[in-house]
C-alpha cells in the first residue's frame, strides 16, 4: 500500500508540474509591452481583451495541441487567407533579435544607423518572412511599417495607425481569395473603425483586390 500511495503522489505531481508548465508557455501581451517599454494600440488591445487572440499567447506545441479550435473559430484574429500572419507571442522576441541583426547588416553596409528616439517592435510576417513593426517615434500611436529581410531600401510604411492597417490587410484577404461573405470576413469587419469599415461596405471583390494591387508604401524616415 506504502508504495502504491507514493506511486500516486509523485504521478500527482508530475501532472501538475506538466500544467504549470503548460500554463507558463502562454506569454500575454503585458509582458510584451514590459520587455520593450511600450503601449500596444488602443485597437490591438481591444482586440485582444476580446479574446480573438488567445491563439497568439500560445507557444507552438500549445497551438498545434489546440488547431483545429482556433482554425475553425471564424473570429480567430486574422486566421484568414491574407498576407499578414501575426507572430505568436512567444515569438516576438525571437523575431525582433532577427529583425536587430537586419538593421545591424544595414549600418554596417551603408555607414548609417537607426535613428535614436526610434523604437520597432515586430507583430506579424508575410509570406516572405518580412516583418510588421510597430514604429514608436514619439507619443502619438505608433505607425505600422513592413521591414523587408532582402531589401536594401528603406522600410515602407504600410499604415499611419493600427485601425488603417487592419483596413489593409482585410483588402490583402480579398486579393488573396478570402470569402467576403463567410463568417471569418464578417467577424474581422466588426474590428474595423467607422471609417475603413465604410470603405469596404458594399464593393466587390475586384473593388477590393485592384485597391490593394495600387498600394506603395511610403518610406519610412527611420536612418541619420
Amino acid at each position: 500500500m506504502f508504495f502504491k500511495e507514493v506511486f500516486l503522489i509523485i504521478t500527482i505531481d508530475i501532472v501538475l508540474t506538466f500544467y504549470n508548465n503548460r500554463r507558463e508557455r502562454l506569454m500575454r501581451l503585458s509582458e510584451i509591452e514590459e520587455y520593450f517599454n511600450v503601449e500596444f494600440p488602443e485597437k490591438f488591445q481591444q482586440i485582444y481583451a476580446s479574446g480573438t487572440m488567445d491563439w497568439m499567447k500560445c507557444d507552438i506545441a500549445e497551438f498545434n495541441e489546440n488547431k483545429e479550435k482556433y482554425i475553425s473559430d471564424p473570429a480567430s484574429f486574422l486566421m484568414m487567407d491574407s498576407d499578414c500572419a501575426p507572430l505568436f507571442f512567444s515569438e516576438v522576441m525571437e523575431s525582433y533579435d532577427r529583425l536587430r541583426q537586419w538593421i545591424t547588416w544595414k549600418e554596417d553596409d551603408e555607414k548609417v544607423r537607426l535613428k535614436d528616439d526610434i523604437k520597432l517592435v515586430p507583430f506579424a510576417q508575410n509570406g516572405a518572412g518580412d516583418l510588421y513593426c510597430f514604429l514608436y517615434e514619439d507619443d502619438n500611436e505608433p505607425k505600422v511599417i513592413i521591414y523587408a529581410h532582402d531589401d536594401d531600401d528603406t522600410p515602407g510604411i504600410a499604415a499611419d495607425s493600427f485601425d488603417e492597417f487592419l483596413y489593409l490587410v482585410m483588402l490583402s484577404a480579398a486579393a488573396f481569395d478570402e470569402d467576403i461573405e463567410g463568417d471569418s470576413w464578417k467577424a474581422h469587419f466588426g474590428f474595423l473603425s467607422n471609417e475603413y469599415a465604410d470603405k469596404i461596405s458594399n464593393r466587390t471583390v475586384a473593388d477590393l483586390t485592384d485597391e490593394y494591387d495600387s498600394i506603395c508604401f511610403k518610406p519610412a524616415d527611420v536612418w541619420e
